[in-house]
């Protein structure tokens, strides 16, 4: 088993799905080589994700609000025959009568939501995924420090977010024999100067 949470306390924002698929039509070319097909969630994620056309990447509207990734889908975006070496999970949700009360007081179908879109869619992505890594590879998903701490208007989602945490120690273990890797990662704007291979693509 190969799983860890790292989490940034500094964290501010949850960016949209990624998906990287070397190998697999119908994705494109990234600078480093690999082959790259990003998704979104609705028309207000896609301007999050349309900078990253620069990679002449295929972006993909992934559905309606509760994230629900069938195969038709998986099949769509890598091919009856594509391979998948590494996968971003970058999906949360919850209503506002559920994420701007007490935990106490969520209502039951705001609960379901929440662990729906941001537990529930990083299995059943799994579940889809596992037949597609051939060679060993890595899914990764988001988090945050509110998980493990009281983190205030976090609310309900910090338990969304210890829901997922576990669900990557649990992935971990069963996917580890093959060579795959679960992390739930807590990313963050570090202060170190950045590389310049990542400068120059950004500048491009």
């Amino acid at each position: 088993m190969r799983s860890s949470v790292v989490a940034r306390p500094d964290q501010q924002e949850i960016r949209p799905t990624t998906v990287r698929s070397p190998g697999a039509a119908p994705a494109h070319s990234a600078p480093s080589g690999a082959d790259v097909a990003i998704t979104y969630l609705n028309d207000k994620a896609k301007p999050h994700v349309e900078p990253l056309a620069r990679l002449e990447a295929p972006i993909h509207a992934v559905g309606r609000s509760r994230a629900r990734p069938g195969r038709a889908g998986v099949r769509t975006y890598f091919g009856d025959r594509g391979e998948l070496d590494f996968l971003v999970h970058s999906i949360a949700f919850s209503t506002k009568d559920a994420l701007g009360g007490r935990v106490t007081d969520v209502p039951r179908e705001g609960f379901l939501t929440t662990m729906e879109i941001s537990c529930w869619s990083f299995i059943r992505m799994a579940h889809l995924a596992e037949p597609l890594i051939k060679r060993g590879g890595a899914f990764f998903t988001m988090t945050y420090h509110g998980s493990q701490f009281v983190v205030e208007n976090y609310n309900i989602m910090g338990v969304a977010k210890a829901a997922l945490e576990s669900a990557v120690r649990y992935v971990a273990t069963e996917l580890g024999p093959k060579g795959i890797r679960v992390h739930a990662i807590s990313p963050a704007l570090s202060r170190p100067a950045p590389p310049p291979a990542f400068l120059s693509l950004i500048r491009s």
